[in-house]
């Protein structure tokens, strides 16, 4: 038990009496003795908070022996997949969706032959990425494990048809860092989905030491309308090939492989049609269920339909909420309530379209929200990670997990995972939320009665 031992590495080193230390909890020195070899769980977290202060534990000593104790709760790979979900959240974050300009002078031709370094072959990459946008029926095939270096192709239009095959790993190990190897692979396409309407990743299961260790000098290919790149798993290294016999081989192997994979995300237009299948449901910010027709929306655009449609979709959601409250879960983060009443934008709508709503909305808002948590399986939850997300909804079911997001062309659209892995990990990981970062309704109702006052005084 990790929490075991770190316990009696922390009382040897800083010498504590255990006679005294039992004493002091009140309990038989053979239970603490038994606790600190291991035999007996530690009961509590409270009782990790106060040996903390009796040790003099420092802060980072302190967050060791709780995690130590979270891991021998709950099972490592359970306890590092909440890790990295969390981290999957902060990263969206932090997306990257400029626009590039395709240069006026890239050559239309590429040197074939063999490149010998990494710099040499991202850069292939982007020259391949941004010659096929030129073509006439563009589509770009990739084989090979989604990497960092997925970002160079972000440059490629978002109307550009993007295929992407790669495996996913099938056991319930962890990387040597301790990342479910499976949401990495997630956090690495995630740029694509962004910017691109057209990217379609497909997936395989395997071994992912045995695919990392693949004796194939060049396990990973790109296919354009016009070259084939073949490279190695670190791009150290990759040969490019004109369209002529190696080429169509390649072809024919990615057509093969593809007919083996399973599509890991779709896209869903309607907004509407998601909800019909979730039990659970993480809003950023708390807006999407609390409007109604009558709400105004200064908008500045001479084109509404998308607004008309969002309002539609609220009243839709609200309407179904109320017919299924006895089995639905719904959770609203602090953070996009803090968002929401400090700028007046949500998340729902791309800032582009509308000026952020008034203070007297805000409060009518905030207030509707009171009503709207005390009615329904509704909660408020205090969850950093959160903070400034480029999702503005996950919803999920057993079954599945839709993520609503803002894309790069500023239009909000819905993508759904059916992968088992994935659903599990994020339904573990609301399940976690609800029982450590929910907060009362009274509690709720004070920072929300806060938030008034705070907006109250503004319009003074």
């Amino acid at each position: 038990m990790y929490v075991s031992q770190l316990l009696s590495e922390y009382i040897k080193t800083k010498k504590i009496n255990i006679k005294k230390c039992a004493e002091y909890f009140q309990i038989d020195r053979s239970t603490l003795y038994k606790i600190i070899r291991g035999e007996r769980k530690i009961p509590n977290r409270d009782f990790i908070q106060q040996i903390s202060q009796y040790l003099y534990l420092t802060n980072d000593e302190k967050k060791e022996l709780l995690n130590a104790y979270e891991i021998d709760r709950i099972g490592e790979f359970r306890y590092y997949c909440r890790q990295h979900v969390s981290s999957f959240l902060k990263e969206a974050t932090l997306l990257d969706n400029r626009s590039f300009t395709t240069p006026d002078t890239l050559d239309s031709i590429l040197k074939t032959g063999h490149y010998t370094n990494k710099y040499d072959v991202e850069h292939l990459l982007y020259e391949l990425s941004l010659l096929e946008c030129k073509e006439k029926d563009p589509h770009i095939r990739i084989l090979g494990q989604p990497t960092h270096a997925l970002y160079l192709l972000r440059i490629v239009s978002s109307h550009i048809p993007i295929t992407h095959l790669f495996c996913l790993n099938n056991t319930n190990e962890l990387t040597k860092d301790n990342q479910f190897y499976n949401l990495t692979v997630l956090t690495n396409i995630m740029p694509l989905i962004f910017n691109n309407d057209h990217y379609s990743p497909y997936y395989y299961y395997n071994e992912i030491n045995a695919i990392n260790n693949h004796l194939c000098f060049f396990p990973n290919m790109i296919l354009t309308t016009k070259y084939l790149l073949i490279y190695t798993a670190d791009h150290s290294s990759g040969i490019l090939y004109e369209k002529g016999e190696t080429y169509d081989a390649y072809e024919i192997l990615f057509n093969q492989y593809l007919k083996e994979t399973k599509c890991l995300i779709t896209n869903k237009d309607n907004k509407s049609d998601v909800i019909e299948d979730f039990n659970c449901i993480l809003y950023a910010p708390p807006i999407g269920a609390v409007y109604q027709e009558d709400d105004p929306f200064p908008v500045f655009l001479e084109e509404n339909v998308f607004v008309e449609s969002f309002k539609k979709h609220s009243m839709y959601l609200k309407q179904f909420v109320k017919r299924n409250k006895d089995h639905l879960s719904g959770l609203y983060t602090l953070q996009g309530l803090r968002h929401f009443v400090d700028t007046g934008y949500t998340i729902d709508f791309p800032q582009p379209f509308y000026q952020p709503l008034t203070i007297n909305d805000r409060i009518k808002i905030l207030r509707r929200l009171k009503n709207f948590i005390n009615t329904y399986s509704i909660n408020l939850v205090d969850v950093p990670e959160y903070d400034n997300m480029s999702f503005s909804v996950i919803v999920m079911n057993i079954n599945t997990l839709y993520f609503q997001i803002v894309s790069a062309s500023g239009t909000i659209k819905t993508i759904q995972l059916h992968e088992a892995s994935l659903v599990m990990a994020f339904n573990d990981y609301y399940q976690y939320i609800l029982e450590e970062r929910l907060l009362s309704k009274e509690d709720a109702f004070k920072i929300i009665d806060s938030y008034i006052t705070q907006l109250e005084m503004l319009k003074e």
